[in-house]
């Protein structure tokens, strides 16, 4: 079964939630209630089916989930922690999300990482690079979107790409995905020393809707 860990508001949107959850069977694991709002997106498809993003928050009662609300079990034969980077984008929260990755990896767990960047989520005068790569260099699996390579890239220079990957993988990184929509792309990722780890398939538009083409970098010395 799947557990969610979650800071909740008092308020009627909190209810809705926790009602969601329930009518899910997903227990909530480790959830509190804040006398804040509860953060909300609204998402916007234009004609091509592209998304855009509109956040309420901060202040919001999700950013006050602290290690001290992990349940002493809630780790407890988990199989998998999966976090995003929207848990990443104040400090205390992101401690929060450090300290759940470190425990599921000592309970035996797979740490999933799905970047989900949203700059609009993030302080103006925070650069969010150092807590992303925190983030990325604690996960097993990491699902990141074209864009988001780029992000990362983008300093490191006309080779960026593959330094990415290769630092990734490097870390703790035994599988990395990276969605570029129904766009072909092409293999310049894969080169040099992790030409044999990353491979490149197609996946079925109708099995990954908007992000259709699939990488995946393998750190195959790990089991």
């Amino acid at each position: 079964g799947v557990m969610v860990l979650a800071m909740l508001a008092t308020g009627a949107w909190g209810w809705l939630y926790a009602q969601v959850f329930e009518r899910c069977v997903t227990p909530l694991a480790g959830a509190e209630a804040a006398s804040l709002a509860m953060a909300l997106a609204f998402v916007a498809l234009d004609a091509h089916g592209e998304r855009s993003f509109s956040f309420y928050r901060p202040p919001a009662a999700d950013l006050l989930f602290r290690a001290e609300h992990y349940l002493p079990a809630c780790f407890d034969g988990t199989a998998c922690f999966h976090v995003c980077s929207n848990s990443l984008t104040e400090a205390d929260i992101a401690a929060a999300t450090f300290e759940g990755m470190e425990r599921a990896r000592s309970a035996v767990a797979v740490v999933s990482l799905d970047l989900n960047l949203r700059p609009a989520l993030w302080p103006a005068d925070v650069d969010p690079s150092p807590r992303l790569w925190q983030a990325l260099e604690r996960a097993d699996l990491i699902k990141l979107s074209r864009e988001e390579l780029d992000y990362l890239a983008a300093p490191l220079g006309a080779d960026g790409d593959a330094q990415v990957l290769r630092r990734l993988l490097a870390a703790q990184a035994r599988w990395v995905i990276v969605t570029d929509g129904a766009h072909a792309t092409t293999d310049a990722c894969a080169n040099g020393d992790i030409d044999e780890r990353v491979h490149f398939f197609t996946c079925a538009p109708e099995i990954f809707a908007e992000d259709s083409r699939i990488h995946i970098g393998v750190k195959t010395d790990r089991h």
